[in-house]
């Protein structure tokens, strides 16, 4: 028997793919990229990432994290470089 892989995004994924996707739309276009040059970080920005659990998402539940996986964190950060979105999510 054959295996397939399947490579499609879950229904949560595509819903977290896409909430990033519209933040950063609406709050990272090419102006504001280029007004943080300088420091390379918008801190506004960057709350909106914490609020959307962005910086717990890697960390496991029992530390308080959401416990995603390596979709998920791949998700974000190519919507992230996709707007070239000045924050330190890595």
């Amino acid at each position: 028997a054959e295996a397939h892989l399947n490579l499609a995004l879950d229904e949560s994924q595509q819903i977290l793919e896409r909430t990033f996707r519209d933040l950063l739309t609406r709050e990272c276009p090419a102006s504001h990229v280029r007004a943080c040059e300088a420091s390379g970080f918008s801190p506004a920005l960057w709350q909106r990432y914490v609020e959307l659990g962005a910086a717990a998402m890697g960390l496991p539940e029992s530390v308080g994290g959401l416990g995603l996986g390596l979709v998920e964190l791949g998700l974000v950060a190519a919507e992230s470089g996709r707007a070239l979105a000045p924050v330190p999510f890595a």
